[in-house]
């Protein structure tokens, strides 16, 4: 989808990174808001887990 969006004239980008290490999504995360100042979209492809908002932080189920 990057390369689409890339090619519509669009920015994005993506990560890939094993969301059972919560060291590596913060680093991720605070990588591109270092590099961008912002995130607007964040799609996380990681399986099941129960519905809840993000700002919950259910990251152990």
């Amino acid at each position: 989808m990057t390369k689409e969006l890339s090619a519509a004239g669009h920015s994005a980008e993506y990560a890939e990174l094993d969301v059972t290490h919560p060291a590596g999504v913060h680093a991720s995360a605070e990588g591109a808001l270092a590099c961008h100042r912002r995130i607007d979209v964040l799609v996380n492809n990681a399986g099941v887990m129960p519905l809840a908002p993000l700002a919950a932080l259910r990251v152990a189920e």
